[in-house]
Parts: structure tokens; sequence; C-alpha cells
């Protein structure tokens, strides 16, 4: 069955593919640079296949290196050899979704051919009858940038601003300068030479090593910051056992009330009112009762699936006051598949709750908050809830996950803490996504029928580079306006 993902990777692909041959027939009369341009070209194919292998891995995706042959040949070569060398590249893909791996092809094909024909065009570049550095450099970063995002656009349904913002990090920019410079010096040495080709050889060596070196010590600050977080949650564990059995007690109390309330006479609006809060009371007993081992509250699977849709609805309505508060719009926009996940659905209301009380909170009078639910890499189900307040500032992004951090001046600082502890428990990951502009936070789940992963492993990264996260496309959003 061809998915709604699927369909638009297609049309992605068939739109794409008749932009490059319409390149290539308009531009197959255009001199080349020097007379070796062919055998650069072949070589600059192999060098951009091998160099990706190797990545520069970022806060949220990757940057493949063989962005620095694409350069040199945009630099370098005409429009159809820049062609011929991303096409070797765009193979070099690791992806095994053929959808996901022709779209790819095809993307690197095009941003490659037009940043070379933009390179040859420009009025400099017809004067002096080579490219100019800059001018190749800064095409190539600009059409990959938005290829690249309208290709995401099609395969999740993402807006591209919002794939942007979240991925236009500073490691992000720093490694998009990186490989701009060592294109800009690659083709300023490959002039067709034995001496040439070694340079490149060695600058390739030299750029491979260096990024290895950025990954290793990322993966150590990464794994450093998992233990630290991890031991601050164990002793917190242990602080706030003490606490659960009296507000359990109290509980109890308002449960029983409640239940008295329900079975009165009362108007349908207000039955649903005592309906709601009675469930909300439910929940959190049950986690209470599972946190009487400890300040993580145990998960209690479902014997069925979990349908993150659901969840979703439920936590806009439950919201709903808040938000009328503060006449914040909240919208949802659910996935029109069912997205089954391995849940304790009360400790996964908990957490979607907590965040969207958390964006309520953070946005201005009048704000909008938003919920999205689909699936990402090895299909893994996701929830987002996104707000456009004044997000999380850099300095304050590695405390988000530690007990007692908080920027409101009347918060406790445990929302963020639980959730994390809740999440990690169904072996998923809670992440911060958010940009500049806004926060964006992200439940990361497994899906139901996956297996059970063995303890201290990983789920896989949520990649801002969406080539491996087919999303269904959505519905229109579902908005839960307050009353004027």
């Amino acid at each position: 069955m061809v998915t709604a993902s699927t369909r638009r990777g297609l049309i992605f692909a068939s739109i794409a593919a008749s932009l490059v041959l319409a390149l290539l027939w308009a531009t197959k009369g255009m001199a080349p640079v020097h007379a070796q341009s062919t055998e650069a070209a072949i070589f600059l194919c192999i060098l951009g296949a091998v160099l990706s292998i190797p990545s520069v891995r970022l806060e949220h995706g990757h940057l493949s290196l063989s962005a620095i042959a694409c350069v040199a040949a945009a630099m370098l070569l005409t429009p159809p050899q820049a062609a011929f060398v991303g096409l070797g590249m765009g193979f070099a893909t690791k992806s095994r979704d053929l959808t996901l791996r022709s779209t790819h092809v095809i993307a690197v094909t095009l941003y490659v051919a037009l940043a070379a024909a933009i390179s040859r065009l420009t009025p400099a570049t017809i004067l002096s009858g080579a490219g100019s550095a800059s001018t190749a450099a800064i095409a190539y970063i600009a059409l990959n940038l938005g290829i690249t995002g309208l290709l995401l656009n099609a395969l999740t349904a993402e807006p591209v601003l919002a794939i942007w913002r979240r991925t236009a990090t500073r490691t992000f920019i720093a490694a998009f300068a990186y490989f701009g410079l060592a294109g800009v010096l690659v083709a300023s040495v490959l002039d067709g030479s034995p001496r040439g080709y070694f340079l490149t050889v060695v600058i390739a060596i030299l750029a491979i090593a260096l990024t290895d070196t950025i990954g290793g010590r990322r993966i150590r600050t990464v794994l450093e910051a998992e233990v630290s977080v991890a031991e601050r949650h164990t002793m917190f564990s242990r602080a706030a056992e003490g606490v659960v059995h009296n507000i359990r007690n109290n509980l109890a109390v308002v449960q029983g009330y409640l239940q008295e309330l329900r079975h009165s006479e009362l108007k349908p609006d207000d039955q649903e009112t005592v309906a709601m809060a009675l469930t909300a009371t439910n929940d959190v007993l049950n986690v209470l009762r599972s946190l009487s081992a400890g300040a993580t509250p145990q998960a209690r699977f479902e014997a069925t699936p979990v349908d993150l849709n659901e969840v979703a609805v439920y936590c806009a309505h439950s919201a709903r006051q808040r938000a009328r508060i503060k006449r914040v719009e909240v919208a949802l926009r659910e996935s029109p598949e069912r997205v089954s996940v391995r849940a304790d659905q009360a400790l996964l209301r908990e957490v979607v709750i907590n965040l969207l009380n958390n964006a309520i909170d953070a946005v201005p009078v009048g704000g909008h908050v938003r919920i999205e639910v689909g699936t990402r890499q090895q299909d893994w189900p996701y929830l987002s809830v996104l707000d456009d307040g004044p997000g999380v500032s850099e300095e304050n992004r590695q405390r988000l996950f530690e007990p007692h951090f908080t920027t409101k001046h009347d918060g406790t600082g445990l929302g963020l803490f639980v959730s994390y502890g809740i999440v990690r428990e169904h072996q998923g990951e809670l992440l911060y996504e958010g940009g500049h502009r806004g926060a964006i936070f992200t439940v990361l789940l497994p899906p139901f029928d996956a297996e059970p992963r063995p303890p201290g492993s990983q789920p896989p990264p949520a990649s801002a580079d969406r080539r491996t996260h087919p999303t269904p496309q959505p519905e229109p959003a579902r908005r839960h306006p307050p009353p004027q």
C-alpha cells in the first residue's frame, strides 16, 4: 500500500527530475572551465562518495562531508558535469527506503547542478571566465537548504519554516561554513595535475580526521550529560518517596466526593466536567501508587495499543480551561492513520499535560500552542508540543530536565523532570527541539509492535534531517479556541 508520504515523495522526485533535465538541456553547450574537467568530474564523484561515509553529527541530525566535493564541483564544472557528481554522491546515501533514496539522489543532483549554473552565469564569472568562489559556495548552501527543506516538507508534511527554524543551530551553521571553506580550498588546488589530486586527497583525509575528532568529543559530552541526569534523577527519587503517602490519602478523599457528584442530578455540561475531574484524579492516584516505589512512576503497559491521537485529543481537551484564562489557542494536528504505542496511558497523559501546561504558561496572552502527532525514523511514533513563546535560552537548555530547575516565578521545576523519567520508563526519549523562536518538546516512543530494547540502549535519534522520517499527511489542524 502506497502511503501519503510516499506519494508526496514521488511527486517531488518527478518535479525535481524534470528540472534537472531542463537544466541539462539548457546548458549542454557550455564550455568547461579547463581541459581536465572530465577527469575532475570523475574524481570528485568518487571523492564525494567516499566523503559521504563520515558525517558531522548535530543536535538534530547530521551533515555529510560530501558537501565539500559538491562545492568544488559547483566551482569547477559545467552543470551537466556537476549533475554527474551529484548523481554519484546521491547514490551513496545509506537509506534502505527506495522512495527516500530516489528523492535524495534527485535532490542532490538538482542543487549541485543549479549551483554550478549560477556560478557560471553570474556577470562576474562571464567576464572572468571562471567560477567565483563566493558565488558558488553561497549558491550551493542556499540551494541545499531550500531544496532539502522542500524535500523534507514533501516527506513529512512539516512546514519548511519550522524545519529551518529547528535546524539552524550554531553547530549547523558552523558545519556548513566549514564545508564551504573546504570546498573552496579543494577547487583552488584541483588543477588536473598529479600534485593537485594529491593535495585534494590530503585535504579530504584531514577533513575526515577532524570530523572523527568532533564526533568523538560530542559522543563523550552526550554520555557525560546522560550520566549526570541519571544520577540527579536517582538522588531526587530517594528524596521524594516520603511525600507520596500523604498526597494519596488526601486525593482519595477528593475522589470519593467526585464519585458522589457524578451520580447526582447535574446538567450535562457539569456531568462532563465532573467526569473529566474524576478521570484526572484516578490518573494521579495511579501515578502516586506507582511512586510508592520511587519518584519515577513504574509504567504498567496496556494490553492493547495506545493511540497517540486519542492521547493528544484528551490532553488538548484537558488543557482547555487553563488556555481559556490566557485566551491561548490550542491547535491539534492528528495523524490520519492510527499511531499505536505500547504505553501506560495515564502516565503518558501526564507527560503531555505537563508539556501543554508549560507551553500555555510560556506564551503571551493570545498566544498559540499546537500538538502534532506522527511517525519518524524507523516508524517511531512521536508527539510534539509547539508554542510561539520566547523559547529556552542556550544556557538553560542543558538544565531543562534537572529537578527543581524552573524559569517560572511560581514553578516547582518538577514537571519536566518527572516527564523525562516517565518517557525513559517507556524506553523512549523526551527532546527539546526548539529554535530561536518558540519551544518544541517532542516525545519519541517505540511503536507497539517493536521489540523491547535492552536496558541502556538508545532510541533512534530525532534528526532534523528527516530523510528517514516518513510522516503521514496530517489533517487540517483541529482548533480549540477559548471563548471570547
